[in-house]
């Protein structure tokens, strides 16, 4: 596990895009990974 200041925006978006694709999150869950991203940085 690595600190969301460390990872790029292109892991950020694969983050996102394997919770939404591969592990069906609803979109709430996704709302709240990215709000979790945007806040860390």
């Amino acid at each position: 596990m690595r600190h969301p200041r460390d990872v790029g925006a292109a892991e950020g978006e694969a983050f996102l895009n394997m919770l939404a694709n591969e592990r069906r999150k609803a979109p709430s869950t996704h709302n709240q990974a990215l709000n979790a991203l945007l806040i860390a940085i």
